[in-house]
């Protein structure tokens, strides 16, 4: 958890921010990508900010750390005040901070209305597509109907749940060669094509690059599973079941020398990434241009 400075060098103008992550760079990816969009950065007088004078045009700068929620607002509180950044004329800041604690009704509202903006619609085709694989002999229920007792059953539990020992049951009796829908999976035997790979690819890419908050979401849960030795030993049962694995998710698979080569100037690249920002960290904490805050903000009063 920590508390940032962002400066535009062009105007000189400030903002202080909080984050309950690690490092401040996953922040400044949303602050970007909630500028580019219309509906955010119409409301945020920072983000319009950014977007008038473009992301390069901005420094950030971590200020402080904070080892739990109540004490991040509290900082945050604190920093604003000091630099006066909720001043027009020295920042952007449009509170006096300390919001996360607990959402009003109009934020949750407003977050919601943003989250629903985000979604991804389905075509209709896509929609038929879908109806298609449950239909007729592909249905669990194809030539099933239920009984007049199932139904008055059914009628008189609406609205209650299972104990452990029905679910159970229930589990029992729909597993294996009793499901349905085994050994009738209307994917069995079948593989996209090269064409489907493709669309599937670029959809994902222009749905990470616009916004790059949901990439970055993505990866850290990817991470976080990872770590957890059950879920890890899960995601290896599943890469190594059945022989039909993908070519580069079985064990013994020879990379390319293309390959290699893209892996090896992207890990560079995240590298010389790192060593420029620590080195940017290490200015400010010696005493650095970005902390001489008085010579900066003459109007200020600390």
């Amino acid at each position: 958890m920590l508390i940032y400075l962002v400066t535009n060098t062009v105007n000189r103008k400030i903002y202080i921010g909080k984050w309950q992550g690690k490092s401040w760079t996953q922040r400044w990816a949303i602050h970007v990508a909630n500028a580019r969009s219309f509906a955010s950065g119409k409301r945020h007088h920072f983000h319009a900010a950014i977007r008038k004078y473009k992301p390069e045009s901005f420094i950030v700068t971590e200020i402080a750390r904070a080892t739990n929620p109540k004490e991040l607002c509290d900082l945050e509180k604190f920093y604003i005040a000091k630099y006066r950044s909720h001043d027009p004329r020295i920042g952007y800041n449009q509170t006096l901070g300390g919001e996360g604690e607990a959402w009003t009704e109009e934020r949750r509202k407003r977050a919601s209305a943003e989250r629903r903006a985000r979604q991804r619609k389905m075509s209709q085709e896509q929609k038929d597509h879908l109806r298609t694989l449950r239909i007729g002999e592909r249905n669990p229920f194809f030539g099933k109907t239920h009984t007049v007792e199932n139904r008055k059953k059914m009628a008189t539990r609406l609205g209650q749940k299972n104990t452990p020992e029905q679910n159970a049951k229930i589990s029992a009796a729909v597993s294996g060669e009793k499901n349905g829908m085994f050994g009738k999976s209307s994917w069995t035997g079948r593989h996209h094509t090269k064409a489907t790979k493709k669309k599937l690819s670029e959809t994902r890419r222009e749905m990470y690059a616009a916004n790059p908050a949901l990439a970055e979401s993505v990866s850290e849960v990817a991470k976080r599973n990872w770590q957890n030795p059950k879920t890890k030993k899960k995601m290896l049962a599943g890469l190594r079941k059945g022989s039909k694995m993908s070519s580069m998710t079985q064990f013994g698979h020879h990379v390319s020398e293309e390959t290699k080569r893209k892996i090896s100037e992207a890990a560079k690249a995240r590298h010389a990434a790192r060593r420029q920002a620590d080195h940017d960290r290490k200015d400010v904490r010696n005493g650095g241009p970005m902390m001489v805050v008085p010579q900066m903000y003459p109007h200020a009063t600390f």
